[in-house]
C-alpha cells in the first residue's frame, strides 16, 4: 500500500496537547531507519522498539536532522529500545544511559513528557518498567 493511503494516526504533541497528523513522520523515520509502518500500528514506538540496535538509533538522533515531531518520535523510540535493553542485560552498559540521559537533559522541555511517562509517578514500584528507576532520577533531578 502505497505511503499516501495511509490512514492518518493521530497523537498528542507534548508543547502544546495539539492533535496533529503523525502518519507522515513516522513513514519518514520508518523508512530511514528500515522499520515497520503500517496502518494497524498502535504504538510505532514499542513495536518498533529494538535493543539490539539501540545503538545505531542513538546515532540516528545525534547526527541527523529531524523536525521536532520526529525527534520526538525517534525518542520515543530510543525510550522504549532502551527499556528492552535493560529487561535483556544483566550488566547493563552505563554509557548508553549516559547517551540517552543527555539527549533528554538537552531538550527537557520537548522530553519531559516521555520522562513523566516511563517514571510511572502514580504507579508502585513492584510494577515499574525496567527503565523506570532511571527516568524517576532524571524526573526528581528538576521537579524535587
Amino acid at each position: 500500500m502505497p505511503a499516501s493511503n495511509f490512514q492518518v494516526a493521530f497523537i498528542i504533541q507534548p508543547a502544546n496537547s495539539k492533535l496533529i497528523s503523525a502518519m507522515h513522520f513516522y513513514e519518514k523515520l520508518s523508512s530511514l531507519l528500515g522499520l515497520a509502518c503500517h496502518p494497524k500500528m498502535q504504538d510505532w514506538e514499542l513495536e518498533n522498539a529494538n535493543p539490539d540496535r539501540l545503538p545505531e538509533f542513538i546515532h540516528a538522533y545525534q547526527t541527523s536532522s529531524f523536525s521536532y515531531h520526529e525527534q520526538h518520535a525517534l525518542m520515543g523510540l530510543i525510550l522504549a529500545s532502551f527499556n528492552d535493553y535493560l529487561a535483556e542485560e544483566a550488566a547493563p552498559d552505563s554509557a548508553i544511559e549516559h547517551s540517552i540521559c543527555a539527549l533528554l537533559e538537552q531538550q527537557w522541555q520537548d522530553f519531559h513528557p516521555l520522562v513523566r511517562y516511563w517514571s510511572l509517578l502514580d504507579e508502585d514500584l513492584d510494577d515499574e518498567f525496567p527503565i523506570t528507576p532511571i527516568m524517576r532520577k532524571l524526573w526528581a533531578q528538576h521537579f524535587s
